[in-house]
């Protein structure tokens, strides 16, 4: 009964008040209120629903609900079921991340509310002597050209490139992807240059190859 009520979820709430057994509890405007949290992960199901379901049925709610929310909700889960620490960028997995990295893809932040690395990327830098050497950018509109120009300087010097807020440049993001693409074939890209890109989630961020550390 439970995959029934939420497959008929997906198809709009308007369903889930006809669902057999579900009760005035239910109402259409019930479900809305919980649809459009703007944090739809730290809300309680309407009824019943909180009780019944697991935290892990829970996070498919929220995915079918609110699909673009779904890494946040993910975050959320592992949080309460796991405990901070594995939610957490420390400095330590900056530096895995790092040691794992090449030039050729960026390495990207998905940001979640509230949580910013750009503190800890700048005390990594400062770390390893990259502090004047890093370059940083918080995209929005009309930002692209100086985003780019900015990283074809540092290909050549083996600068660092810090990229905030993809998710706030929607129409420059392809341009970015191709740009990135472009990296394997680039003529003297230095060994020690590095992109890095800070987004909130969205469907639209570019698909390329990189590393990730949320």
């Amino acid at each position: 009964f439970f995959f029934f009520f939420f497959f008929q979820a997906e198809d709009g709430i308007r369903d889930a008040q006809e669902s057999r057994g579900l009760g005035d509890v239910y109402k259409r405007q019930v479900w809305e209120q919980y649809a459009s949290a703007p944090e739809i992960y730290l809300e309680n199901l309407p009824g019943r629903w909180n009780a019944k379901l697991s935290a892990f049925e829970k996070l498919l709610a929220a995915k079918i609900f609110r699909p673009e929310m779904v890494l946040l909700s993910s975050i959320e889960f592992v949080k309460q079921e796991m405990g901070e620490y594995f939610i957490t960028s420390s400095a330590d997995a900056i530096e895995d991340v790092y040691q794992d990295s090449v030039k050729t893809s960026p390495i990207i932040f998905i940001l979640s509310q509230g949580a910013d690395p750009t503190i800890k990327l700048l005390k990594f830098a400062d770390d390893h002597n990259y502090r004047e050497r890093m370059s940083m950018l918080s995209l929005g509109q009309g930002q692209g050209p100086t985003a780019k120009k900015m990283i074809q300087i540092a290909q050549g010097r083996g600068d660092w490139v810090l990229l905030q807020n993809c998710h706030l440049a929607k129409s420059w993001m392809k341009e970015l992807e191709q740009l990135v693409e472009g990296f394997k074939e680039t003529k003297g890209l230095h060994e020690d240059f590095r992109l890095f890109l800070t987004s909130m989630p969205a469907e639209y961020f570019p698909s390329v190859s990189y590393t990730h550390l949320r």
